[in-house]
């Protein structure tokens, strides 16, 4: 186990390479935002933990440079920043308490979680682009694969490993299927 002040030590020199500020405020976007879904779509008030934002940028980095550090500036990509969000998020479950009683924490952040990956494969255009496309095939494709991730994500042993690079495979196979079916249904 790292020392305090090794730990100390990483964070500066995460503040050295990496933009964390920018990272702190992407993350802000998508707590905002997936609380603002469910608070329109469902009725749901939900109350993060502390510096949420703050707290999972960092745990972000410092598990991308602990796990994926040889890949991270030359051979990062949208899918391992997909996969480090997600998992992440997963691990810090930022969601302290909210009003459902439908749904338990452990799903909610799951689903925060999903939302993020999804946001960073979209650029935060839109999210919808990868949902209700209106082609059926697609649609079952895509369901079938976010309900899996959703139960991966939520029984997932968070003090474990985190398997970025393997699950950013994951998002990247997501992503072509998503583009396959996207031109066939085109090219009819």
């Amino acid at each position: 186990m790292k020392g305090l002040e090794d730990i100390s030590n990483l964070l500066d020199e995460l503040e050295d390479r990496h933009d964390i500020p920018k990272r702190i405020s992407e993350i802000q976007l998508i707590l905002d935002s997936f609380i603002k879904i469910y608070r329109r779509d469902y009725d749901v008030e939900i109350e993060l933990i502390e510096n949420a934002a703050v707290k999972i940028s960092y745990f972000y980095y410092y598990k991308m440079e602990i796990e994926v550090k040889d890949y991270l500036d030359e051979n990062s990509n949208i899918f391992k920043m997909s996969s480090g969000t997600e998992l992440a998020i997963n691990y810090v479950q930022p969601i302290l308490k909210s009003s459902t009683t439908i749904k338990s924490l452990r799903v909610l952040n799951a689903e925060l979680s999903l939302f993020s990956a999804l946001g960073f494969l979209s650029g935060w255009n839109n999210i919808d682009y990868y949902l209700g496309s209106g082609i059926e095939a697609l649609n079952d494709s895509l369901d079938t694969y976010l309900n899996e991730r959703l139960k991966i994500l939520t029984n997932q042993n968070i003090d474990s490993y985190l398997p970025i690079l393997f699950n950013s495979q994951s998002w990247e196979l997501f992503h072509l299927i998503h583009h396959y079916f996207r031109s066939a249904a085109m090219i009819r």
